[in-house]
């Protein structure tokens, strides 16, 4: 069982690095265009000044959570052996972004009115993320025990 959440939480870490090198650049870009804020957003100033100045924080704690989740998927994952990983993990990413839409998860600064693309952007980094991490647990579990 604990074998199990360390590959989850590595899992999820993998996944995680990827879904915030992907968050970090599209900052960047945003930062070349300050009339747009994350993925199309429309952001007051104040919002982004904050934004931008606990931006490092975001990012560690991102991944953080990314691992955290990783554990949880492999929690979960007992729960629903016979499911291929890329199914479960996208159904895993969609959950996730639930979570978010719910304001659960404390993450943002600021009020951020999203556009439909940064919805949609957002959505498919969740998916993404879910599948990466379930592939990435696939991987890392030994033959015999896939569906742990």
């Amino acid at each position: 069982m604990m074998r199990g959440i360390v590959t989850g939480v590595i899992g999820g870490a993998l996944a995680g690095v990827g879904m915030t090198a992907v968050m970090i650049a599209e900052r960047r870009i945003t930062r070349r265009d300050p009339r747009r804020g994350a993925a199309g957003d429309a952001v007051r100033p104040a919002v982004r000044e904050d934004h931008a100045a606990v931006d490092k924080g975001n990012s560690a704690g991102h991944l953080i959570a990314s691992a955290g989740f990783g554990a949880t998927y492999a929690l979960l994952r007992r729960w629903v052996p016979g499911l291929p990983a890329a199914g479960i993990g996208t159904a895993y990413g969609a959950g996730i972004y639930a979570i978010d839409m719910a304001r659960a998860v404390p993450e943002h600064v600021g009020k951020v009115e999203r556009s439909p693309r940064a919805v949609a952007g957002q959505v498919a980094l969740q998916l993404l993320f879910g599948a990466g991490t379930a592939l990435a647990v696939a991987m890392m579990t030994p033959r015999e025990n896939k569906n742990a």
